[in-house]
């Protein structure tokens, strides 16, 4: 609610390509513990260009989850289901679109249990089938998963309270209204590696 309160006199913009061919991009991002249940929130953005989107979501997730790398892990499972939706979508009406999506995530972590064999999918068994379903649809080509810098990860909006100088730009980017980040007053998020 605060979103659409401090956002109500934006336009709303969606770019595409000179391409006949449409590229999803999408940003994803996930709040853990932040629900007095104990639950995790999930907030993403999907677009056809790096700024402006056409769907965004914001949701309380539905199981608990036992990490900040868990709760991020569904949220970008959550994300790859819309997606090929989209996919399937485009295909049915023939439009032409770029494969792989693009996924931009800030948890090095998750970043690198969908990219590649690693020691952490030991610290993953108890939720396996999630990743394992991320790293199909990578491996099938239909997506990409890269790393992105927390304070640039739009998809922020809609998982915390933001109150300082990033809002405003995050919710124009959202609104296709490109700004420069100003993270003067603000601290550079901690890019650290969860316990499982």
């Amino acid at each position: 609610m605060e979103y659409i309160r401090a956002t109500a006199d934006k336009g709303y913009r969606i770019f595409i390509g000179t391409s006949s061919a449409i590229q999803l991009y999408c940003e994803v991002d996930a709040s853990y513990l932040i629900h007095s249940d104990s639950k995790g929130h999930t907030g993403y953005t999907m677009g056809l260009h790096p700024h402006g989107t056409f769907y965004n979501r914001s949701a309380k997730q539905t199981l608990v989850s036992t990490s900040s790398t868990h709760a991020e892990m569904r949220a970008l499972y959550t994300l790859v289901k819309d997606i090929l939706f989209i996919i399937y979508i485009c295909s049915e009406l023939n439009i032409p679109l770029l494969l792989p999506a693009v996924i931009m995530e800030d948890n090095s972590a998750v970043v690198t249990v969908s990219n590649e064999e690693s020691a952490y999918l030991k610290k993953c068994k108890h939720f396996i089938m999630v990743v394992n379903y991320v790293r199909e649809q990578l491996e099938l080509g239909l997506i990409q998963v890269i790393k992105i810098k927390g304070e640039l990860n739009n998809a922020d909006l809609h998982t915390k309270k933001l109150r300082d100088k990033s809002f405003a730009t995050k919710a124009d980017n959202i609104l296709g209204s490109p700004a420069r980040l100003d993270t003067s007053d603000s601290e550079a998020e901690a890019d650290t590696e969860d316990e499982y």
